[in-house]
This record gives structure tokens, C-alpha cells and sequence, in this order.
């Protein structure tokens, strides 16, 4: 397909979504309760999650509303694609219409739907968001959504999958005096500046790949909140035993899943870069095959100096002794 049949065809959809969105508006057709958040860091399984969640009839998938180039919308409210941070209590007039306006079905945008678009049958709305962790604690302080569901992944099989990943760390060049500084935000930047040091010792790509996946997880697992008002789950348990998972979130949350569609399971997510081998067992171990010594020297290098090493080496699972020991010491924990 040309751009400009891209182009003429996104419009019609597009202007298409702008009327069913007029249409939610008048009848108030959902709640927050209709609303679904499926989060954790770029390359653990939210993607495959979300896709699952979704397959059920009149489950609709959001993708990533929060991806700058996927709107405008949030380029002009000034999000950075980074991971956009907002204070618990911050009061941000233009964050919260954006969040309203996405779950009540009023913020319909084409770059959104990567599974099937909404209709009027849509009764639930799946949004998958890498980009929440910093912000999540805010927006359960405002929206009564369902419960999040929170996905962790061993942070070495993360960073494997994200050095392969063109928009992560493909063929991605360290540079000094760019990667070891904090970046610019435009909006509560100097919740970022207490990580100066961190970057400034920063040695290679992956490390900088290390950082972000231990600060973000910091942010959502230590925080007091996390476990009462979040669904944590690991990829690691959703690939042994995704049924016991579903089991799980459905005794949570107000969500029937008899009826997703299980060949969802099994397939390759649009956003996989690898096939899943018959035997999952094996798709844990997979980053061994790809990262170097050297690699795993610096994330292990990364992990231990932030005191987040929750995952144990050698058998690729969260270590939740060592999690819970370091919830204890952050009981005093008070993000800025």
C-alpha cells in the first residue's frame, strides 16, 4: 500500500473513531471499571499478555496510547516517551483529561488499534503501557480502573530481547556525554536528577538498557501500594502456567476469561522478534544464547550497585524473599 492510499485510508478510520467516540460521549457508555492496564518494561510479555486479555469476545486492545509517535496528543501535553513521571498528588489538568478521555472511550486514535479496532460492541478496554511506571501511582489515585496488572521479567532476558529490538537497543551506539547524562523533561524533571550518578557512571549500551529496567521496577514494586492495589504476576509464571495466572487475575478483578482464545497463547505477538519453542521451558533460558559474558557482567554490574538483584541467577526466577526483604526497608520509601 502507497503513503497516500496509508494516508486516505487512516483518515476515513480515524474520522470513523471521532464519531463513535461523539457516540460514548452522549451515552455514557463506559466506566472506569471498564478499563484494564496491562504495564511492566519494553520485552517481558506485555504485549503477549495484552493480546491474550484482549482475545475475548468484545475485549477491545489499546496499544501503547502513550507512544509519542502515536499521538499528538500526548507530544503536546509535554510526556516524554522516557517514562513520564507525576507526583502522587500532583494536580496535572491536561494528564488527567487525557486518561479520562481514554477510558471512557472519548480518546480513539487509529495508531492506537493493532488487533482490531472498537466498535459498538466493545465492553472492555485492555490498554497495554510500557510507559506507565513512573506515573502509575498517580493514576490509581484518580482513576478506579481495574486492578493493574503488573508483569516482571527476569531483567537478563529483558535486556537480551531489547538488544535485539530496533527500538530499543539494535545496533544502538554508547555515547558518552549522551547516554551518562540524565535526560530533559519537560515536566517534573527533578524527580530524574536523584539518578545523576547513575548515569554518570554508565560504561556501555546494555548498562544504560540495565538502569532503566531497575529504576522503573523499582518505582512500581517498592512502592507501598504496589501489592494491594496491583496484580504482580512474572513472565516466568505466565509461560509455565498461564491458566494458573488467568486463575489468578480473575480472583482479583472483576473479569471474566472463559472465553479467551487460547490459540493467543501460543502464537508469536506482532511484537515478538523470536518464535516461542514448543517446549517453554526453554524460552527462559533463551538469553543465555545472546548475550556475552561481558553483557551479563554489566547488567549483573547494574543490578547489584542499585541493590536489585530480585531475580536469582541461576534458575532465572524472582527471588521474592529478596523482594519482600527490600519492601521492608522502603516502607519509609516517598517517590518526589
Amino acid at each position: 500500500m502507497s503513503l497516500i492510499h496509508y494516508k486516505f485510508f487512516w483518515k476515513l478510520e480515524w474520522l470513523r473513531l471521532q464519531g463513535l467516540a461523539y457516540i460514548f460521549k452522549k451515552t455514557n457508555s463506559f466506566t472506569n471499571k471498564s478499563n484494564l492496564i496491562v504495564s511492566g518494561s519494553g520485552r517481558s510479555g506485555t504485549t503477549w499478555l495484552a493480546e491474550v486479555l484482549s482475545s475475548a469476545p468484545y475485549h477491545t486492545l489499546v496499544n501503547e496510547p502513550l507512544k509519542n509517535s502515536n499521538s499528538s496528543r500526548v507530544n503536546d501535553i509535554g510526556f516524554t516517551g522516557w517514562g513520564q513521571h507525576i507526583p502522587d498528588e500532583a494536580d496535572w489538568l491536561e494528564a488527567f483529561e487525557l486518561f479520562h478521555d481514554l477510558f471512557s472511550g472519548q480518546e480513539l486514535n487509529p495508531n492506537y488499534y493493532t488487533s482490531g479496532s472498537p466498535n459498538f460492541k466493545t465492553k472492555l478496554w485492555v490498554h497495554k503501557m510500557i510507559r506507565i511506571p513512573f506515573l502509575l501511582p498517580w493514576l490509581l489515585n484518580n482513576f478506579s480502573t481495574l486492578k493493574p496488572i503488573y508483569l516482571v521479567r527476569n531483567p537478563y532476558a529483558v535486556i537480551s530481547s531489547q538488544l535485539r529490538h530496533r527500538g530499543f537497543g539494535k545496533n544502538k551506539m554508547f555515547k558518552k556525554g549522551v547516554h551518562t547524562v540524565v535526560p530533559q523533561f519537560e515536566h517534573h524533571d527533578q524527580f530524574y536528577r536523584k539518578w545523576s550518578d547513575d548515569f554518570e557512571c554508565l560504561e556501555n549500551y546494555t548498562e544504560k538498557l540495565a538502569l532503566h529496567w531497575a529504576l522503573e521496577n523499582e518505582h512500581v514494586l517498592l512502592h507501598p501500594w504496589c501489592h494491594q492495589k496491583c496484580i504482580v504476576i512474572t513472565y516466568e509464571d505466565l509461560t509455565l502456567h498461564p491458566f494458573a495466572v488467568f486463575e489468578k487475575i480473575e480472583s482479583e478483578i472483576d473479569i471474566n476469561l472463559d472465553f479467551i482464545n487460547e490459540d493467543a497463547l501460543k502464537k508469536n505477538s506482532y511484537s515478538k522478534i523470536d518464535s516461542i519453542p514448543e517446549n517453554m521451558g526453554q524460552q527462559l533460558n533463551k538469553w543465555k544464547d545472546h548475550l556475552t559474558s561481558q553483557q551479563i557482567h554489566s547488567i549483573r554490574n547494574i543490578l547489584r550497585k542499585r541493590n536489585f538483584d530480585i531475580y536469582n541467577f541461576e534458575t532465572g526466577f524472582l527471588d521474592q524473599e529478596k523482594l519482600s526483604e527490600l519492601r521492608s526497608s522502603a516502607k519509609s520509601y516517598s517517590p518526589l
